[in-house]
């Protein structure tokens, strides 16, 4: 960004220098006779201001000055239209230069471009976040359904798990891998592998569920969890909307509160300074 500033000034000064001088009642392209007084006129400016590098004094008396040496023959209203033309070239041409408030924005996009693939992160992790709940909510809806079947086992519940996993999908396949040498340790594992809340609290209840007491009771209270996750679930939608809701309609009545402040506010106050101003002149 910084870079393109300091092109864009250099490119402003080299057209003001060099390129040919066209009428503004004109359309359309410049004819060869046309053209070449133009470039005759632009290289003519060139010269004077480049005679008069770092003038900053009686500037317009020493451009007409200038155009008299190099045009003896020029009347007055012939000098003066040339020095007026000749003066806003130079004008522009000063003002073009790197600004503070140019090398700010620089710097702040800058930072903006830093920090932008930690936000699309940070966007990623909450999106996935979302996913994995999802996930196991919707793990516990088949884990209700096979908890009802007798002699059902832990790795079968993992299998269906697996079979319907996709966040959860690798982790779950290299527990299922891992079973035979020991429910314990694999299932210990898994909770490494996902260090997701809800999820680990379901491995345990099925790590208490190996040997200890039947998966049914260890599952006693999944419609309480079920029933809390989707009232939890259904006000986060709600916030959701109605953080939506409270954007759409400010970015609908934009417009409005842009034509009020730009075409009735701001031309009122600056008129009451600007007669403010003749009152205390």
């Amino acid at each position: 960004m910084f870079s393109s500033f300091i092109y864009m000034h250099s490119l402003t000064v080299h057209n003001v220098l060099n390129t040919p001088i066209k009428s503004e009642v004109m359309f359309g392209k410049l004819s060869q006779e046309e053209l070449a007084k133009a470039n005759k006129t632009t290289e003519f400016d060139r010269k004077i201001i480049n005679q008069l590098k770092g003038v900053k004094q009686n500037l317009r008396d020493r451009v007409a000055l200038a155009i008299q040496k190099e045009m003896p023959d020029a009347d007055d209203k012939m000098v003066a239209s040339t020095s007026n033309r000749i003066i806003e070239k130079t004008i522009v041409i000063s003002n073009e230069y790197l600004k503070w408030w140019e090398l700010l924005i620089a710097i702040g996009l800058g930072l903006v471009g830093y920090y932008v693939p930690v936000w699309i992160l940070m966007f990623q992790k909450k999106i996935r976040a979302m996913e994995m709940q999802n996930e196991v909510e919707q793990f516990h809806t088949i884990i209700s359904m096979l908890s009802e079947i007798e002699r059902v086992s832990v790795e079968t519940i993992l299998e269906w798990m697996e079979r319907f996993s996709s966040v959860f999908k690798e982790p779950l396949q290299k527990c299922l891998l891992h079973y035979d040498s020991g429910p314990e340790d694999s299932l210990e594992q898994l909770k490494e592998d996902v260090p997701f809340i809800p999820f680990v609290r379901t491995i345990e209840r099925l790590q208490v569920a190996v040997e200890k007491i039947p998966i049914n009771e260890a599952f006693d209270d999944l419609e309480t969890d079920r029933a809390f996750n989707f009232e939890q679930r259904k006000q986060d939608y709600e916030k959701i909307i109605d953080t939506k809701k409270e954007w759409g309609q400010m970015l609908g009545f934009a417009p409005m509160y842009a034509l009020v402040f730009l075409y009735l506010v701001f031309p009122l106050v600056y008129m009451s300074i600007e007669q403010m101003g003749s009152y205390y002149e």
